[in-house]
């Protein structure tokens, strides 16, 4: 799918109703390449998961920054965690992480510290 740079009217693509094939555990997996391949994709995955770059809370004036980015050899799990900042400076409280598999971008957990 290539990006042409025109804009799409969602409205005109939405469907909303019963989906008609529900036998979603027959279903295989068929992308062959891990879909969380580096650090960087990581991140920008874990971002649309936690809805950061849409969504900073505007209410309490800050944005979310990456902190830690963890790779669990052994699982092929990453672990994004980020912290809330404002005027570029971090705020003291809570962290955000989220697990992600690698292979299919499945979360695994979300929690705050």
């Amino acid at each position: 799918m290539e990006n042409t740079g025109e804009s799409v009217d969602i409205d005109a693509i939405y469907i909303e109703g019963k989906y008609p094939d529900k036998n979603w555990n027959l279903v295989e997996f068929l992308i062959e390449k891990d879909c969380i391949p580096d650090k960087e994709t990581a991140i920008k995955v874990a971002e649309i998961y936690l809805l950061i770059e849409k969504r900073s809370d505007e209410s309490l004036n800050h944005s979310f920054i990456p902190t830690e980015v963890f790779y669990d050899i052994e699982e092929m799990v990453w672990i994004v965690s980020f912290s809330p900042y404002q005027n570029g400076k971090p705020i003291p409280g809570n962290s955000y992480s989220i697990a992600l598999r690698k292979k299919n971008a499945e979360v695994l957990k979300m929690w705050v510290d």
